[in-house]
């Protein structure tokens, strides 16, 4: 038998993440990206480049750094949420979770949906991140196109 939770028993059951919390995450996620992006980009490209031409390519050093950059964003922000840990490595050290709205783990087609919404949050100056501050359930516009919530793990903001 299926368990499938009603809108009233989610909002019974969990707590959802202050806002604080949430801009908290985002700020590590970024710091993490960024740590992510030196030291592809800054040290280990450079490095690598060192190596005469003749044994290793250039161009293949910065594809090799561009990749690990976008499978750093693919598994922070596509499979961490979808998977058992529920949320970015920001969310998960400060105690959130992201959610689909009946309760379960959210799919991988409201991952990308999420990540969709982000994008245009980011295109329009910011203002989808902002829709959260007078939402009574924090729901920012990712949250709202892929039917996702954030809450504080274990149910109570402690």
């Amino acid at each position: 038998v299926k368990f499938k939770m009603t809108e009233d028993a989610v909002r019974r059951d969990v707590t959802f993440a202050p806002a604080a919390k949430r801009i908290a995450a985002t700020l590590i996620d970024i710091a993490l990206l960024t740590l992510v992006a030196w030291l592809t980009i800054g040290v280990i490209g450079p490095a690598l480049m060192e190596i005469p031409e003749k044994h290793f390519h250039q161009h293949l050093v910065m594809i090799l750094c561009s990749y690990v950059l976008l499978l750093w964003i693919f598994l922070n922000h596509f499979m961490l949420p979808g998977s058992a840990r529920r949320g970015s490595v920001g969310k998960q050290l400060m105690g959130l979770a992201v959610i689909s709205a009946d309760g379960r783990t959210m799919s991988p087609s409201q991952a990308v949906q999420r990540v969709f919404g982000q994008l245009l949050s980011m295109a329009t100056a910011l203002i989808g991140y902002l829709l959260f501050l007078g939402d009574e359930e924090g729901k920012a516009l990712h949250d709202n196109l892929a039917a996702t919530r954030v809450i504080v793990r274990g149910g109570s903001d402690d």
